[in-house]
């Protein structure tokens, strides 16, 4: 099934095969790439100069702060090994934020991107948020800044200034607040 039925899009491009019904409030600012299949949803949006969680500083092993690791799609563990326990190496520390710096430039955009072969069902609000890669958000309450590439996120959840990976699960009630959540990881009932 394909087509457009009661919602409202402004400023969106959408591809072949693309499903949208029963958007409440509207879809604004959306690059929805084929496949896709947007319904019984709030809002989809995306605010002037968004940066989809990338950039986004997350405080590793320390409550208290100082040290910080830019988060992207990209960020691999070694990465955010070195910039945690080789902070004393300057140098060093300037080249990962420099990276990471440049490629929150790189996607930086006034438009979001939905798909290919995403399922988008039963949410809330999403903002500044791509999600790609055949994805399935199911049931949140709120999405903003962030990505999520080929995951699952589920019933309720609620994150801002996130990167979820390929394959990861995020449900129940899941809170994020600023985190990277890596390839194949499982996050739920009530995690903070």
């Amino acid at each position: 099934r394909c087509g457009i039925y009661s919602a409202t899009l402004c400023h969106c491009s959408v591809g072949a095969d693309v499903y949208i019904a029963n958007v409440r409030g509207a879809l604004c600012n959306l690059e929805i790439l084929p496949g896709t299949v947007i319904e019984d949803v709030y809002t989809i949006s995306c605010p002037a100069d968004c940066t989809f969680g990338c950039g986004v500083k997350v405080g590793v092993l320390s409550e208290t702060g100082g040290r910080e690791v830019g988060i992207n799609p990209g960020l691999t563990a070694p990465a955010a090994y070195l910039h945690t326990f080789w902070r004393h190496d300057g140098v060093l520390c300037r080249i990962l934020d420099d990276a990471a710096e440049a490629y929150a430039a790189n996607v930086r955009s006034s438009r979001a991107t939905i798909g290919p072969d995403v399922r988008i069902s039963g949410c809330g609000t999403i903002t500044g948020v791509n999600i790609t890669d055949g994805a399935i958000v199911e049931g949140v309450s709120r999405l903003s800044d962030g990505t999520v590439r080929g995951a699952y996120i589920g019933a309720d959840v609620i994150a801002d200034g996130f990167v979820v990976c390929r394959g990861s699960r995020i449900d129940s009630g899941a809170q994020l607040h600023d985190v990277f959540v890596g390839h194949e990881c499982s996050l739920g009932y009530g995690f903070s």
